[in-house]
């Protein structure tokens, strides 16, 4: 490994140091870790070899610290940014420069105690990879005092035998309390999934772990967004809205004050027929329904500095649909030019991140929301999902689009 400045830590070194007796590639993957020390605190690299962990078959940076990716998580990283901190690339040593060797593309994920990187494409059995950090990246984004470090943790994909090609990735809404008159749910998979009835292989279970009858709208090969990886479940809405039939004869999906767990058992297949990773289950409360519309006017921003590239932050005040979110809002400049740059979602979707491509310039800008954006139980702007049928239809007629205003001011000259 060509070594770099600052310190430079292997996974084959740390083989060496925790005592595996082989030394050969293959032996990486069964130490699975590279670690260095950064502030008397120990930061990993490693590959989640877990079967039963959500984050199974993917890479994960450890040891950050709370405040650090606390930090990280407002700042709003790009794609690119991240690819600069955390490169993952083909071949056994890291490359910056990218016109040589380009980073590979996939998910960032900033959570609690960890920053996780799940390839848009399952590792290749076999294959080389390498994966790194530099703290001298990091450094340049939140300006803290750290000494330069490159940790490079170089390791082989998984084969068939030991790895299955697809799991679950992530359920959202991401919240653990959740609203009685919930509407839908996402289940991302980390590869596309086969064609069935994918309905046999998910339950809601209530807090007794009985299967709750009926609670999805069942499409026989299941609502799956582009290339099959997203599968929604709608709860059956004649349970949710109020004195129609299915809900008089049968009562709510969920009741308030419950607990409840979503399980998708790993007998469900992939398109190449192979079952999942492990069960993944995902546990949550609930809460009194949501019956108030999307309250778009008291949405809060925080406007970023002029000259900069720091993310326009905009707090909901609640959650909103995961999906809907990414497609429904858009930031332009006051002629109605889309300004290009990135969204992420963050704080269970609570909290909206927008990091432009370029430094923002003083001036007018403008955040432009479809109607069609939905909360958790699917009321929208001027719009309620659930009316109760003695208050009559609704009638107020609502734009397709709202405008929210907001202004960058020139940053003074000293």
């Amino acid at each position: 490994m060509k070594m770099r400045t600052g310190f430079v830590v292997t996974a084959a070194i740390f083989c060496i140091l925790s005592g595996c007796r082989d030394r050969t590639e293959n032996s990486l993957n069964a130490c699975g870790i590279a670690r260095t020390s950064i502030s008397g605190a120990d930061v990993e690299l490693r590959l989640n070899e877990k079967p039963e962990s959500p984050g199974f078959g993917a890479l994960e940076l450890v040891g950050l610290g709370h405040s650090t990716l606390t930090a990280l998580n407002k700042r709003g990283l790009s794609r690119s940014d991240w690819q600069k901190i955390f490169p993952v690339q083909t071949g056994t040593a890291v490359s910056k420069d990218t016109s040589v060797k380009a980073a590979m593309l996939g998910n960032y994920v900033i959570e609690p105690d960890l920053i996780r990187f799940t390839p848009r494409f399952p590792f290749v059995p076999g294959l080389q990879y390498v994966a790194g950090f530099d703290s001298r990246k990091l450094k340049e984004h939140l300006g803290l005092d750290i000494e330069p470090v490159d940790l490079d943790f170089s390791f082989q994909g998984f084969g068939a035998n030991n790895m299955p090609a697809t799991f679950v990735e992530k359920i959202y809404p991401s919240a653990a309390r959740l609203p009685e008159n919930l509407l839908k749910m996402y289940v991302y998979f980390s590869g596309p999934i086969g064609f069935g009835n994918v309905h046999d292989h998910i339950r809601l279970l209530n807090a007794n772990d009985e299967a709750v009858p009926l609670p999805f709208v069942e499409v026989e090969q299941g609502l799956w967004g582009p290339h099959r990886k997203r599968l929604t479940l709608f709860l059956h809405p004649g349970r949710i809205k109020r004195n129609v039939g299915p809900n008089l004869a049968m009562g709510p999906v969920l009741q308030a004050g419950e607990n409840y767990q979503l399980v998708v058992d790993r007998a469900l297949r992939d398109d190449a027929g192979a079952p999942l990773a492990a069960d993944f289950t995902k546990r949550f409360i609930v809460l009194p329904a949501d019956r108030q519309e999307i309250a778009y006017q008291d949405w809060r921003v925080e406007r970023p500095l002029a000259g900069t590239r720091d993310p326009l932050l905009v707090y909901f005040g609640e959650p909103l649909d995961h999906a809907l979110l990414e497609r429904c809002i858009l930031v332009c400049a006051q002629s109605g030019t889309p300004v290009s740059g990135e969204i992420s979602i963050a704080d269970a979707e609570q909290r909206m991140l927008f990091k432009p491509q370029q430094a923002w310039v003083p001036g007018e800008y403008v955040i432009r929301v479809k109607a069609s954006l939905e909360d958790l139980a699917g009321n929208r702007i001027g719009r309620l999902f659930d009316v109760a049928t003695n208050t009559g239809r609704q009638t107020k007629t609502t734009p397709p689009e709202v405008r929210i205003e907001f202004h960058i001011p020139a940053r003074p000259t000293s």
